[in-house]
Order: structure tokens, then sequence, then C-alpha cells
């Protein structure tokens, strides 16, 4: 295929890199931070979700646990972040709905639900300034600024049942999907070229859970929770390449003949390009819950995960990504009381921290992570509604790549009815 001459300048000038202002630094390298959607409660304890910080045995995030639940119930969680970019004393907040979820128990020994998440998010900026000076020619400016915006969202499927004298167990499957847009704009003494770039994303990932029944160790009660996550379907991409043009009236758009060169109504379509085996995460998680007290619980989580691919130099722009990520976290929880003496005991109380390490794929950075939260959930009502709250704060840094300062705060609303319950007829 021959390379027309704006092809060339556009394909030379992407591989510059440059400063990067995006949500984080790290979803600038591979598919990004996958997994970090969490629950308002699970939050509060700087849990991955796996222990129950929602109700004394149920966590929303484990559907081992859901049978547990006496009520069906529907929550949703909105999300604010303020992050500070240390090194560049640059602040970005951004706020979203961090994730929905509709979980049904049957006869309290089975359970399912369907969720609706945010996997990783893709919302990245970077640019460069540079002079580039051809033999025997003079020097150009160039300016280059390349925007990410997109992401992959998770629906899930997940399910709970009985293991018998074992303890409970639970199957989830989440299917990934999603795309990225990419805008390339670059100017070379006041002319503007842009190549636009589109990335469909596509999986299926397995979750197995098990609970133990509880058992007593020196009179404490403890429970032991388990979690594997694994793909079931590879992932595929497919990169979708436009036809790089001259932006003639510069408005970032590509528009017909008379205005931009070449024209969107001359411009072929757009190259395909399909891809495999980028992405094959694989994730183990380990929680104990130790109960000192019947509303008091102290939760400990270890988990460990890994990509088995190797990142696509052509799918991804710094040839990059992450490759394994290892966390441990502690968490304490104060359970509200069925029936409150005081304000104090109508709410449940959170706080944990966790520490994380994660490594890239073809560099010796190692990034850390380090979480501190704190949190409170009030029920209300005769079904099971409740009303959380979660503040985190976050450190990670990397050498002199990454300093990142990051405030959370998540607010979570949880409505409860009882279904699959024969009524009276009055």
């Amino acid at each position: 295929m021959n390379i027309s001459p704006i092809n060339k300048i556009i394909f030379i000038l992407i591989t510059l890199a440059g400063i990067i202002y995006p949500q984080s630094i790290i979803n600038s390298y591979g598919i990004g931070n996958p997994g970090l959607y969490r629950d308002v409660a699970s939050t509060g304890l700087s849990s991955s979700g796996l222990v129950p910080g929602y109700g004394k045995n149920l966590s929303l995030m484990n559907p081992s646990t859901w049978s547990t639940s006496k009520y069906s119930i529907f929550s949703s969680t909105f999300k604010g972040v303020n992050r500070l970019f240390n090194r560049e004393n640059i602040q970005n907040q951004y706020s979203n709905i961090d994730w929905l979820i509709f979980i049904v128990p049957i006869k309290q020994k089975y359970a399912f639900g369907i969720g609706l998440y945010p996997y990783v998010d893709q919302n990245v900026q970077f640019g460069r300034r540079d002079l580039m000076t051809p033999d025997n020619e003079e020097s150009s400016l160039i300016n280059q600024i390349v925007d990410y915006s997109g992401g992959l969202s998770s629906l899930r499927f997940a399910f709970g049942f009985p293991l018998g004298k074992f303890g409970l167990g639970g199957l989830g499957f989440d299917m990934v999907f999603g795309s990225t847009r990419v805008h390339k704009s670059t100017e070379i003494n006041d002319e503007v070229y842009i190549f636009d770039q589109r990335k469909l994303f596509n999986g299926i990932i397995s979750q197995l859970y098990f609970t133990t029944n509880p058992f007593l160790i020196d009179s404490k009660e403890i429970i032991l929770y388990l979690n594997l996550d694994f793909t079931i379907r590879d992932f595929y991409s497919e990169l979708q390449s436009y036809q790089p043009f001259i932006d003639v009236n510069q408005n970032g758009f590509h528009d017909v003949f008379l205005i931009d060169f070449p024209g969107i109504d001359n411009s072929p379509d757009p190259v395909l390009t399909k891809f495999r085996d980028f992405y094959n995460p694989m994730e183990l998680n380990f929680g104990v819950n130790v109960k000192y007290a019947s509303d008091i619980s102290l939760m400990y989580e270890v988990g460990l995960w890994k990509n088995n691919s190797n990142i696509s130099g052509e799918l991804f722009e710094f040839s990059d990504g992450l490759s394994e990520k290892m966390y441990l976290s502690q968490g304490l929880i104060k359970y509200a009381n069925e029936f409150p003496q005081n304000i104090f005991h109508k709410f449940h109380w959170r706080t944990g921290y966790s520490i994380s390490q994660m490594n890239f794929q073809n560099s010796p950075n190692k990034v850390d992570k380090y979480d501190l939260s704190i949190g409170l959930g009030l029920p209300f009502g005769k079904f099971g509604n409740q009303i959380d709250f979660a503040y985190t704060f976050s450190k990670i840094k990397s050498g002199n790549l990454i300093n990142e300062t990051v405030k959370t705060i998540k607010i979570g609303l949880t409505i409860g009815d009882i279904w699959f319950v024969k009524r009276r007829n009055r």
C-alpha cells in the first residue's frame, strides 16, 4: 500500500511521546488500570469487595454472599475524584456513576444478580513540542496533541448457590466491551494535520467465588473467602484508522473537499486491523473475616492480578502496559445494631488501608499505591434500604515518572424489596 505524503508526515510524528495529562498516568499504558470499580461499602474498608462490608455477611461484589440477604436490592454508586499531579502541579477533577447492580436472593439459598460497571478508563491527553530540521531544509516547529476518549465497561451476570457443609459458592461472567477514540492533531508551521482512529474491544472474564462456613479459633469466629478470575473468551480488538487530512479551517473535524484536504467526501473507508492475545488477565484474591464481637469484624485481604499476554505496540501508544498487580489490605467495621439504642448504633462504621504495587511489562519501573479510607452506612426503612458514604486518600508514586495524590468521595444508594414471596390476598 502506497502512503501519501500526508500519511508519511502523520505516521512519523505520532511516534513522538510527550507530557501526559490523563485522569491517571497509568491509563496511558496498554489497556490502562483495570478493575478499580468498588461499591461504597467496600471502598470504606479499602477492600476489593471480597469480604462483607455492606452488611454482617453481605458484600455487593461477592455473589457467594448474596443469598444471606433477606431482600432483593438495587444499588448505585456516584463517584467524585480530585487528582493532583504533584510534579506538574496540575489538578484534575471528574465525577461519574461508578456502578449499578440488581441482586435477587431466592429462599436465602440461591441468588442471581446483574450489574454494570466501568471496567477501565481510557481518557488521556498528551502532547509535545519539538523542532524538526530535515537535511538542507529550514527548521519546522511541531506541536502535537493526542486525545484519547472512552473506555471499557463490564456487564456482569452472577449467581450464588449453597455448597452444603463446605459453605457458599458464586459464579460470575463479566462481558467486557467498549471503545476508545483517538484524535491526533499535529501542527507544523501553522498547518494542522489530523489523524483519527477508533479502537473496539470485547472479551469475557469468568469469576469463581467461595465462602466457608464459620469456624472458631481461640473463641473467635472466622470466615474465609476466595476468588479466582480468568478469561474464558480471548479479548479481541479492532483498530479503525481513518484517512489523515489537513484541517484547513482548523475546527478539529474532517470537512468536505472545499474546506479540508483531502475532504471527507473523497476519503476511503477506514483501514481495519484486528488484534488478539494482547490482554489475558488472571486474578486471585483471598480474604479473612475475624469477628471479635457480634457487631465488630476485622478484615484481611491479599490479591494478585496478572496479564498473561504481550502488549501490542501497534495497538497501544507506548508499547507497554501493566503486567502485574499485588495488594494487601486491612479493614475494620462496626455494624449497625438491628435495634439501636442511640444514633451511633444506627450506622455501619468502616475504615481501612491498602498497599499495592504494580509492575510494567517492558519497563523496570514499579508503581506503589497507598490507600486510606473511612466510611459509614445508614440502613433505613423495612426492606434493606441503605445510604453509604466513603472517602479515600491515595498516593501513587513511581520514581520520577508518577507522583499523584488522589481524593475520592463515593455516595451509594441501595433500595430493597421482597421478591419471590407468595403474598396473601386482602
